[in-house]
């Protein structure tokens, strides 16, 4: 039996599974075809690939410039530190298909502008 080992701080992949899911509408709208049916679904078998992006873009928003609340650092820190969430420790011989060419910055643009919540994937983007 394979034994699971559960982030502290799922905070990383919860954002993962949030851009895997917005990758997912933006490439349906750009004309990408999935065998998934819809962007939970892929998010839910993908979000895995998407584990570097957040924490690079969580590395930009740790800086001082970044202009993000004290609290939001803490708890971008807090993942950061879980060993859980090194991607470096992911099991030799993963074999992984290479994601497809979207523009991830329109990825990040969606996800700032819809402020999303960090801690719920199925939660609709707040009207502004």
């Amino acid at each position: 039996m394979k034994s699971e080992v559960k982030p502290l701080n799922p905070l990383i992949y919860r954002t993962a599974a949030q851009f895997a899911a917005e990758w997912y509408e933006i490439g349906r709208s750009q004309g990408l075809t999935s065998i998934h049916k819809n962007a939970k679904r892929y998010a839910a078998a993908n979000f895995e690939k998407f584990v570097p992006k957040v924490i690079e873009t969580f590395l930009h928003m740790l800086k001082p410039t970044s202009g993000i609340s004290e609290h939001m650092k803490q708890e971008i820190y807090s993942a950061l530190i879980d060993p859980v969430n090194d991607p470096n420790l992911v099991p030799v011989g993963v074999k992984s298909k290479p994601l497809p060419d979207i523009d991830i910055e329109k990825i990040i643009r969606t996800y700032d502008k819809n402020q999303m919540k960090f801690n719920d994937l199925s939660s609709k983007p707040s009207p502004n």
